[in-house]
């Protein structure tokens, strides 16, 4: 708008300035195979003369928990249909264990040991959950589906090795 009194120029017009921002992907990409965007994790900056206090020395005050630190984050096992005999009777021991109470807890078992589990023989399975119910009544095992996630890992780590010493 021009100032009351003044003419307009004829044919002007008022210039518009774009402030240059960075675009928004344009839907181009599926959303399925776009990168997960993660939050950048660093420490912060202190200032200049803070002093920084850990409190306990970093360690736990009391007695070590009997599960786990992710005990709080469990997901229970989700039971699966249609398994084969052998599968099932993995499944049903899993549940078993959980049930017994040898650890605290309503599933010390997860659904990452079960599906873990169900990746391997069923034989391999069944010979895991017997040490860790052995490991459970004598008290030696703390978390036990962090025993079934490593023991299956090395299960496989042998099966491939000796599959790499045969061919």
């Amino acid at each position: 708008m021009s100032p009351p009194g003044v003419p307009k120029a004829p044919g002007a017009k008022a210039v518009v300035v774009k402030n240059p921002l960075a675009k928004a992907a344009v839907g181009k990409t599926p959303l399925g195979k776009m990168p997960p965007v993660k939050a950048p994790v660093g420490k912060a900056a202190l200032p200049k003369g803070a002093t920084v206090v850990k409190v306990g020395g970093g360690k736990a005050a009391g007695p070590k928990a009997a599960v786990g630190p992710k005990a709080a984050n469990r997901v229970p096992p989700m039971l699966r249909e249609g398994l084969d005999f052998s599968q099932g009777a993995v499944q049903a021991m899993l549940q078993a264990l959980n049930s017994s109470k040898l650890w605290p807890g309503t599933h010390p078992l997860d659904e990452s040991a079960l599906a873990a589990l169900l990746s391997v023989h069923s034989e391999i399975a069944l010979e895991i959950l017997h040490e860790v119910e052995e490991r459970g009544t004598e008290g030696t095992l703390r978390d036990p589906s962090a025993y079934v996630r490593r023991a299956v890992a090395l299960s496989s780590r042998e099966k491939e090795g000796r599959a790499r010493n045969l061919g």
